[in-house]
């Protein structure tokens, strides 16, 4: 590699940490934001807030029986019957499992 592109490449890595640190300062100060929020909410309007309170758990409820249910719909883990295959000619057929190799049927 030549100079000229180890610089380029250090010139990028640095830019990459300094972005990364931006996005995370900004980050930790939209959530700071957003606490303060909440906490004037709660203060100044307790009704509205716990409106917003049971909303929002029934939105991660639902949320997380569609996870739930996706994960249930996923093929299971399938047993060494489901799992075999047979293989070969109608003379020599062996079966494959997650155990290897089961001899000649």
């Amino acid at each position: 590699m030549s100079t000229i592109e180890e610089e380029i490449a250090a010139v990028k890595h640095a830019a990459q940490k300094k972005l990364s640190r931006l996005r995370e300062r900004e980050r930790k100060v939209q959530l700071a934001l957003d606490l303060r929020v909440v906490a004037l909410l709660r203060e100044k309007n307790p009704n509205a807030y716990e409106t917003v309170r049971v909303e929002a758990r029934a939105q991660l409820n639902a949320e997380a029986a569609r996870r739930a249910e996706r994960a249930r719909r996923l093929p299971r883990s399938p047993t060494d019957a489901q799992q075999a295959e047979l293989i070969g000619s109608d003379d020599a057929r062996v079966r494959i499992t997650e155990h290897g190799v089961v001899g000649a049927q």
